[in-house]
């Protein structure tokens, strides 16, 4: 799962990265955000999303 992370990076500022982790928890583990502390994070696309129309028969 992709999160939108903004976190804090002492001494460099404010960053927006895109982070792999396997849950919301698991983000303050990931490498990318080793020295930083964590603002916002947010889900990115859990999963497809699906079209709720249908196909219209050619007749």
């Amino acid at each position: 799962m992709e999160f939108d992370v903004t976190a804090i990076f002492p001494g460099q500022g404010v960053c927006r990265l895109r982070v792999a982790a396997t849950s919301a928890e698991a983000l303050a583990a990931a490498p990318a955000l080793r020295d930083g502390i964590v603002v916002s994070a947010r889900a990115i696309g859990g999963g497809r999303r699906r079209r709720a129309d249908f196909p219209l028969p050619l007749f």
